[in-house]
């Protein structure tokens, strides 16, 4: 297969895969589902279609198993897979990966389109999903770091930051509207 550029889910599949020896893609969902990244879906009808074509294209190797009298099938990454895979992570030099753009945030900006209740509820909502999502990414933080293996901590510590960052902006959010009224512009500050 000549070198091709995979989308993000692929190379994040072909990472999993790379981290493990021989998945299945129920295991390989599973660690989706676990993610504390909101952008990857885990559903059975993105992952298995997923697996099945990257083994087409020969970037997944695949063999049968059996648990108990299940049959079933373990992926591992081919060498192709593997060069994807490192071309996928290198050329993130070249791709606007740090930007700062996402749903939430692009939502508040049209806020003005609720009422004061609404937007109230809104914001209230999000902290508190955010609040939940903060102590689940904690609890994970605690347990990478006491795994021994730096690079699963530093990313788990990684959205442990961005995600207190978020909370404290919408608690920021919570103040100014509510502080001062929906209608009226906000406070300038020095940022």
């Amino acid at each position: 297969m000549s070198m091709r550029k995979v989308s993000e889910l692929e190379g994040a599949v072909l990472g999993v895969v790379s981290l493990h020896d021989r998945l299945t893609p129920y295991q390989i969902r599973k660690v989706f589902e676990r993610s504390p990244n909101p952008h990857w879906s885990g559903s059975a009808g993105s992952i298995y279609p997923l697996v099945q074509r990257l083994a087409r294209n020969r970037l997944l190797s695949v063999r049968e198993h059996a648990t108990g009298e299940r049959r079933g099938l373990k992926y591992n990454l081919t060498a192709s897979g593997r060069k994807i895979l490192r071309a996928w992570i290198i050329e993130a030099e070249h791709e606007k990966l740090v930007g700062i753009s996402d749903l939430l945030r692009l939502r508040f900006r049209f806020l003005p389109a609720l009422t004061s209740k609404e937007q109230r509820r809104f914001v209230d909502t999000m902290i508190s999903k955010m609040s939940a999502e903060v102590k689940k990414i904690e609890a994970d933080n605690r347990k990478q770091l006491s795994s021994g293996d730096v690079y699963s901590y530093l990313t788990a510590r990684g959205a442990l930051l961005m995600a207190r960052a978020r909370l404290a902006w919408l608690r920021e959010v919570m103040a100014r509207i509510f502080s001062q009224g929906a209608d009226k512009r906000p406070v300038k500050t020095g940022a």
